[in-house]
């Protein structure tokens, strides 16, 4: 599970938000989808993935990109069909 760290709990606009606990690749892949959908971040090296989070939209997108990259695919499945039951 990933961490998101910022300097309060309710994030401010413009703020950087530190996203920890996850691993190399996966740490990359959030970057690359992120800036796909326009959210500023950026990752070096062997350090954590900044991420510039304006909106509760963001907010929450950068929560789904996570969950997407982080969860196993067996979880991922489970968690659609329990949608598709609610929806049903």
């Amino acid at each position: 599970m990933a961490a998101l760290n910022s300097s309060d709990s309710l994030t401010p606009p413009n703020s950087m938000c530190t996203i920890t606990e996850v691993d190399y690749l996966s740490r990359w892949n959030i970057c690359l989808r992120l800036r796909e959908l326009s959210i500023p971040c950026h990752c070096k090296y062997g350090e954590p993935l900044q991420v510039q989070i304006d909106s509760a939209i963001a907010a929450i997108q950068l929560w789904s990109v996570i969950q997407t990259c982080t969860r196993s695919k067996q979880s991922q499945i489970d968690h659609l069909e329990g949608c598709w039951h609610l929806v049903l």
